[in-house]
């Protein structure tokens, strides 16, 4: 179970590490398609579920996909040297005539144009401008009073009585703790591994509560582009300065992970 567990998890990197290169967040070169390919092949045997085969069949089809933008890089690299001069004026001299006229009608776009009033479209813009309100009345703007957007801050939540801060209080010194015991010896943890529960919701409320240490500099979170991986790394001294990385936890990507556990 925990080798299916890992090649699981090894397929979901592959399949974030193409989506960020479809993004632009990735050069297409820098996925190693043959080693990714020997992955595939290496967890192949260990499928027994129609969701697994599924997955693994996206992660291939991500794989030909970045195949197909490195051709198109490849292509668009190449058509580039026609950009030389000495090898524009050998490809002009080899045209005919009626090719090199072709080619200007094709490309010619006119930046002059001839145009000339009339007296009757002269009355028309005097007949325009007579109707308009003088000037002072067309400045004038009307006074709006915005209100500025509010986030709800858990000195909020005291307020509502949602939750005491004693509450709160325990439960991440409770997080915190648990957090130390499943850290290596790195001082690392997985994030998705240490917010997922048993339902949904106790994970929301879990990945909740984890911001909050990211927030206040007892965590950082960081990620791995290449191996589309979250890592929750413990830090002792709070961290100088603001960061925020989105994460979409939504229902499906959770019972993704809960069913490989």
């Amino acid at each position: 179970m925990k080798t299916r567990r890992i090649a699981y998890e090894e397929i979901l990197k592959i399949i974030s590490l193409c989506e960020a290169v479809k993004t632009g967040g990735l050069s297409p070169f820098e996925v190693d398609v043959r080693e990714k390919l020997k992955i595939l092949r290496k967890y192949l045997p260990y499928w027994k579920t129609l969701d697994e085969i599924i997955n693994d069949a996206e992660a291939f089809n991500e794989l030909v996909t970045v195949i197909k933008l490195q051709g198109d890089s490849l292509k668009m690299q190449a058509s580039m040297l026609y950009m030389d001069s000495e090898l524009l004026a050998m490809k002009i001299k080899t045209l005919s005539r009626e090719s090199l006229a072709r080619s200007l009608l094709e490309s010619w776009r006119p930046i002059v144009a001839l145009d000339q009033l009339t007296i009757q479209r002269i009355q028309e813009a005097i007949d325009y401008w007579n109707t308009l309100p003088p000037l002072s009345e067309r400045m004038k703007r009307e006074e709006t009073s915005l209100t500025p957007l509010k986030t709800l801050t858990l000195e909020d939540t005291y307020k509502l009585k949602v939750l005491t801060q004693a509450e709160i209080k325990e439960r991440i010194e409770k997080l915190l703790k648990e957090l130390k015991e499943k850290a290596d010896g790195k001082g690392e943890v997985d994030y998705w591994s240490f917010i997922t529960e048993e339902t949904y919701e106790e994970t929301i409320e879990k990945a909740y509560y984890v911001s909050f240490l990211i927030s206040q500099g007892y965590v950082q979170l960081e990620y791995d582009p290449v191996e589309g991986r979250y890592t929750l790394k413990l830090e002792f001294e709070k961290s100088k300065g603001d960061s925020s990385i989105p994460i979409l936890l939504s229902y499906d990507g959770w019972l993704k992970v809960r069913k490989h556990e």
